[in-house]
């Protein structure tokens, strides 16, 4: 497998700096592994080390759940150098980012078709004038999108596995302090459970 066809990962220090910036998230204290960050229910574990690419993306795709958002549009806002966003309302149904966003999604569509037709357009109203069984959906239709999303980077964490190679340095290589392909491709496979295992929390 190429180098190419693994995922795009911003490096560990920039995710330390999106949340130390962002509203809400309080730092734990550091481990030999990483540095833990705590948010209305919300864990997310960020290794010290950029090599440890399961960790960071599993910090990725938590940091992506916790905001409502897609984990190329968080990994983009980490790599720009911006900040989250705020924590959700304090006894919110904490799908409620979710089902904002589908909103917000169909008010840009509305203003883009209105735009290109030439007419005013209709006012859908925002997110607390819907109805709860309208609120319902939209968070429903959020939750199902995030799942998909979820399963996408944890297939291609195991297609990372799958493919791994056995010895980290060429076998005419003097080091000897390569880490197997064996326990690489373990630790990968790890990963790609921990993404799956989010969405039954």
């Amino acid at each position: 497998m190429s180098e190419d066809a693994t995922p795009d990962l911003p490096p560990a220090a920039a995710i330390l700096r999106y949340l130390r910036l962002s509203p809400g998230w309080a730092e734990g204290t550091q481990g030999s592994h990483g540095c833990l960050f705590t948010r209305d229910g919300f864990e997310i574990a960020v290794p010290h080390e950029d090599e440890d690419r399961a960790g960071v993306l599993k910090a990725l795709v938590r940091l992506a759940e916790a905001e409502g958002r897609w984990v190329t549009e968080v990994a983009g806002a980490v790599l720009a150098g911006g900040y989250g966003q705020p924590e959700p309302r304090a006894g919110g149904d904490s799908r409620e980012q979710l089902g904002r966003l589908v909103h917000e999604t169909r008010l840009a569509r509305e203003a883009e078709r209105a735009a290109a037709e030439g007419r005013v357009r209709f006012l859908l109203g925002s997110w607390e004038e819907r109805s709860d069984d309208q609120r319902e959906l939209d968070m429903r239709i959020g939750e199902a999108v995030a799942a998909v999303e979820r399963e996408r980077i944890a297939r291609q964490v195991e297609d990372v596995a799958a493919n791994y190679p056995e010895d980290v340095f060429p076998p005419d290589s003097g080091s000897r302090d390569a880490i197997s392909g064996t326990a690489m491709r373990h630790a990968y496979r790890n990963a790609a459970r921990a993404i799956r295992e989010e969405a039954v929390r």
